[in-house]
């Protein structure tokens, strides 16, 4: 009898010992989540304002009961949460007011209990301004009389605070030699990417400008460009010569003055051995190999005596050809 006593005394004292002296559930049974309707989850507005219907939570405790008075605290990288910390009513249920910061995008907020374990996770998608300015691609450029440009002209639509805005942009030569073969003027609705300029000198030299207007009396820029003296370049890109003066490959042709100078561009991303490499008669010295890990590395010679001179990829024969018909 006293053994049996002895074992039931043990008994319970070992149960109001366990949970370090806690009685009932755990407290990570408490649950947070967005409340089951209007809970101002994915919402989309413009950047820098209000959402206009409150983040709202239930907290539940471990009998899955509405639990009051229980403190919720909400965080946010992307803008600020009024009030930071709220406090559930008798439904169980937090809110707060979330405005967004300046960046276009997918926001997060997060509702943690203060003192339990347990957080969710609320979404926003943020969207870009009104137009209102133009970031430029391509300005001041220089290219010479015979040859194209180096970049198209680009014009991305960006609000006041800098993210990618949609728009339609027009383009017009306000002076000077250049002429636009094609303008691209409609940017997506999410705005992504830019509107582009195909442009051309006309054949004389001297400086010009080139406007580019958000339809709609929206936002401008203009775009200044030089065309100067005629010179004679080739791109090396992919194993194959490609002239610049007419787009001209396989091979590729370009007619010079005696006199002139043909300048090779190698390709910045191309890391083999290549160089210029003169093939039958008349001919020309091998040019030294191209540099590495340089922006347009880029080799030269200069032809003096008039003929039609034919020209390889010296480390790669087989390749790239080329033909200066010098006159």
């Amino acid at each position: 009898m006293r053994r049996t006593r002895l074992l039931v005394g043990l008994a319970v004292l070992g149960a109001g010992c366990s949970g370090d002296n806690q009685t009932g559930p755990p407290l990570s049974v408490v649950t947070i989540a967005p409340t089951p309707t209007d809970n101002g989850n994915f919402q989309t507005v413009i950047v820098k304002t209000a959402l206009p219907h409150l983040l709202r939570v239930l907290v539940l405790d471990f009998s899955h009961n509405p639990r009051p008075g229980t403190a919720v605290v909400w965080h946010t990288e992307a803008g600020a949460l009024t009030p930071a910390t709220s406090v559930t009513d008798a439904d169980g249920i937090a809110t707060t007011t979330w405005t967004l910061d300046s960046l276009a995008g997918d926001r997060q907020a997060t509702a943690a209990l203060q003192a339990f374990v347990g957080s969710t996770t609320f979404h926003a998608t943020a969207v870009a301004g009104p137009a209102a300015s133009l970031r430029k691609g391509g300005d001041g450029q220089v290219v010479p009389v015979n040859a194209r440009f180096s970049f198209d002209l680009s014009a991305a639509v960006i609000d006041q605070y800098g993210n990618s805005a949609a728009g339609q942009v027009t383009w017009s030569v306000d002076h000077g030699p250049i002429t636009i073969i094609e303008g691209v003027g409609v940017i997506p609705i999410d705005g992504s990417g830019a509107s582009t300029a195909h442009v051309r000198p006309t054949g004389t030299q001297g400086g010009g400008a080139l406007r580019a207007a958000v339809v709609g009396g929206g936002p401008s820029a203009t775009f200044a460009v030089t065309v100067g003296p005629p010179a004679f370049n080739v791109v090396l890109r992919n194993q194959v010569f490609i002239s610049r003066q007419n787009n001209s490959s396989r091979p590729a042709v370009d007619t010079i003055p005696a006199g002139q100078t043909v300048v090779w561009f190698l390709d910045p991303f191309d890391y083999d051995l290549h160089s210029v490499g003169s093939v039958g008669t008349p001919s020309f010295t091998t040019t030294a190999e191209f540099g590495f890990f340089s922006d347009f590395s880029t080799v030269s010679v200069t032809f003096g005596t008039p003929g039609t001179y034919h020209y390889v990829d010296a480390d790669n024969p087989q390749g790239s050809t080329g033909i200066i018909v010098v006159q």
